[in-house]
């Protein structure tokens, strides 16, 4: 590998041991590193605009305008109505953006209109084929030539269709490499980044794909545990890239593009390590001392936050990657002192006539060469992509949403200062003191409770000059308070970020799949035509970059074809929201009905609904090997689940045993007793009639006797006696017989529910 060549080495006392080679080297990377100055210089103007719309973000005055404040003794309150907006308009665009369990963009084989044309025609093969066959009294050899057409058109088409499966099958294999590749990367924090940066300062930046050299780290296991190893295999990435670092071409000549990075010894010493990197080069640069002062906007925005204190400039190096075109002479120049013999093999190989620039990229720093590579893509693309929300037609660096805030946050804090000044000069009266009439007795001239005051001089018999008196300053809290709030609806006016939540949907058709389409889309049409911007400018480019570093390092033929990119993240985010609301009425309305319920696909319903809310599925649902393991008996809760049944089927066996037995039981009881009414109604008969007859024979018996009527009473009332002590005994023997058969029968119930066994 060559040694490292110096710009200084112009003025080094040993200026005759310099080749022309080393001035001419010299020349070249001083000219590339001052025009890599030149165009920071001329951004200051715009850089002095986006540390406006960061303090403005964070809800910080600037120095000029506290000043003011500060001299008027007023209120320096600053109500940050800039922070909530901006957030809401980046969190909204990620959300449209990068959906939970879906890509924001498709890759799908190209058409093909001959093979398309050649199916439709093959179709209509088929079904004139089929109508001939079922034609009426047709002959049978006619017949069996429309079958042969047929299965020779359905042969072709078939062979037709397999070709499209494939052609989709390889599309959707390039998807995933290529999905593998942005999840390596992280690409969905990285687009997060982007977004926040454009909508605070009016610019994204994503760069890719490009060649990652962190190491990849993995757990493998050994004899006795695990090992974590490194994988520094080089591999596609794509990353977010600073604003304030990005220097694009600023009179969009096709100039290149710069990009700083501000690196301490560690960074350039771990660069070192990375195949392709001037080693040397990198020693002799430790060797020195930074020479660029650091950038203006590293102080400012660490004032921001209050981390000044952290920032050590003094010991960070400026290294500058230029990524765009140069002459075949100044690239083997470079790639010589660089060590690159691959580059110089390449250009010789491709120009060697020197007739054409070469796209390359080239990472420069106090004069040295670090890195010299040519352009990772054949199609040489820009590998930068850059988002804004508001372009702006004169420059590659838009607005973002604080500029579009500037002059309705700054009347919005007007107005709450006049408030709060205000609110601060009318709660108590402005006290008017006649010195000559008065004075304290504490020698202070201010008014507290239960102050002593002297009166003095002549003018004590003046009565119409009061010693003192009161202006009050009139309130104008109401006024100020609609002023505010016409203030804020003007701010959601300008940026248009004004949340569902926060609408009237009162009067919205809110219960139908129109009435959700329209509220959404009225929602939603500034955060869409946002996506449908970032979508153009973004996605699909770094997507297509990406595809062809597929096509041209992959090395499975099975995913490579002729492929269209597709973004579809501001198209597909309406419908996502109308399609949840869809789906949940679907569920609603039919998951268990009783006509079509058996009819839906339940699964697909929930994995549908699940993806449309935005929660992955996989983590919500089982999969069919979890709920076939579950489907699957347990033997030892098969053989439980016997023993119940078991006993369950014994358990009613004696149930219906004693129910038997109690019928049983029941009948004879009922038996009993309707012996004994039966047997009682004809002993009261019987007594009954023997009374009559005995009163009748002692009516005789008297008469013969010629007794009184006394004497013949007495005796009756004996008779009586006797007939209801003879009653008393025979119902006291049927009350008796009673007891004995109840007894009876509730031990034969007891004696047969034991015997059953407890249950």
């Amino acid at each position: 590998m060559a040694g490292p060549i110096h710009a200084t080495q112009l003025d080094h006392p040993q200026r005759q041991t310099e080749t022309p080679e080393d001035v001419y080297l010299a020349a070249l990377v001083g000219r590339i590193e001052a025009e890599a100055r030149r165009r920071a210089d001329r951004r200051r103007d715009v850089e002095a605009r986006w540390l406006d719309d960061l303090r403005q973000y964070h809800g910080v005055y600037d120095d000029a305008t506290l000043s003011r404040i500060r001299a008027t003794e007023g209120s320096a309150v600053f109500v940050n109505e800039t922070m909530p907006r901006t957030d809401r308009f980046a969190a909204k665009l990620e959300d449209i953006l990068l959906p939970a369990d879906t890509r924001g963009w498709t890759i799908r084989p190209t058409p093909d209109p001959e093979l398309d044309e050649r199916l439709n025609e093959l179709q209509g093969t088929i079904a004139d084929a089929l109508a001939g066959e079922d034609a009426d009294g047709l002959p049978e050899d006619e017949r069996a030539q429309y079958r042969s057409l047929r299965e020779m058109a359905e042969a072709e088409a078939d062979e037709l269709a397999d070709k499209q499966r494939a052609a989709q099958a390889a599309a959707d294999l390039m998807a995933r490499k290529i999905d593998d590749v942005l999840i390596e990367s992280d690409y969905k924090a990285a687009v997060r980044a982007a977004i926040a940066d454009a909508a605070r300062i009016g610019i994204g930046v994503l760069k890719g794909p490009v060649l990652s050299h962190k190491p990849r780290r993995r757990w493998v296991q050994v004899d006795g545990g695990y090992a974590l190893i490194e994988d520094r295999e080089p591999r596609p990435a794509v990353m977010r890239v600073d604003p304030w670092q990005y220097y694009p071409d600023p009179d969009g000549a096709g100039g290149g593009t710069y990009e700083r990075h501000l690196m301490g010894p560690r960074e350039l010493r771990k660069m070192a390590r990375e195949p392709g990197v001037n080693r040397e080069a990198i020693i002799a640069i430790l060797g020195q001392k930074p020479r660029d002062a650091l950038p203006q906007h590293v102080t400012d925005l660490a004032s921001l936050t209050g981390t000044q204190q952290y920032v050590q400039g003094d010991r960070l190096y400026t290294v500058w990657e230029y990524t765009g075109y140069l002459d075949i002479e100044d690239i083997k120049a470079l790639a010589v002192a660089a060590g690159a013999d691959d580059v110089m093999e390449t250009m010789d190989e491709e120009d060697p006539a020197n007739l054409f620039d070469v796209p390359i990229r080239l990472w420069t720093c106090q004069g040295h060469v670090l890195r010299i590579a040519l352009h990772p893509l054949d199609s040489h693309d820009d590998l930068y992509s850059t988002f804004s929300p508001h372009p702006d037609e004169a420059s590659p660096y838009g607005y973002g949403i604080p500029y579009l805030l500037r002059d309705t946050q700054a009347a919005l804090n007007a107005a709450w200062r006049k408030l709060m000044d205000n609110s601060a000069y009318s709660v108590a009266p402005q006290i008017i003191v006649n010195k000559g009439m008065v004075s304290p007795e504490d020698g202070k001239w201010t008014i507290t409770a239960g102050k002593v005051w002297s009166l003095k001089g002549a003018d004590i018999a003046a009565p119409n000059v009061p010693p003192f008196s009161a202006v009050h300053i009139p309130g104008h809290i109401a006024e100020l308070q609609a002023m505010i709030e016409m203030v804020r609806q003007e701010m959601d006016r300008v940026v248009d970020v004004q949340s569902l939540q926060e609408s009237d949907l009162g009067t919205m058709p809110t219960q139908t799949a129109s009435g959700i389409a329209m509220l959404l889309t009225s929602a939603n049409v500034t955060y869409r035509s946002a996506a449908q911007s970032f979508d153009d400018q973004v996605t699909r480019p770094i997507v297509r970059r990406l595809y062809d570093w597929m096509m041209q390092f992959d090395d499975d033929p099975g995913a490579k074809g002729d492929y269209l990119i597709d973004a579809r993240g501001a198209q597909s985010a309406l419908a996502r929201e109308v399609l949840a609301q869809n789906l949940m009425t679907l569920a609603a309305n039919f998951g268990d009905h009783p006509a079509y319920g058996n009819l839906v696909r339940h699964e697909a319903l929930l994995r549908m609904l699940l993806r449309a809310i935005g929660i992955p599925s996989d983590e919500i649902l089982k999969t069919a090997e979890e709920r076939s393991r579950e489907e699957q008996p347990d033997p030892a809760m098969m053989q439980v689940e016997m023993q119940r049944e078991q006993m369950q089927q014994e358990a009613a066996f004696r149930e219906r045993q004693l129910q038997i037995m109690e019928e049983e039981l029941n009948v004879r009881r009922d038996t009993a007793m309707s012996n004994v009414q039966i047997a009682q109604i004809n002993a009261d008969a019987r007594v009954q009639v023997a009374r009559m007859a005995y009163e009748e024979e002692m009516m005789k018996l008297a008469e013969q006797l010629n007794m009184s009527q006394e004497q013949r009473q007495a005796m009756i009332e004996g008779l009586r006696e006797k007939i209801a002590s003879e009653e008393r005994r025979i119902a006291a023997k049927v009350a008796s017989d009673e007891r004995k058969l109840a007894a009876e029968a509730t031990m034969a119930m007891r004696l047969g529910r034991s015997a059953g066994g407890s249950v």
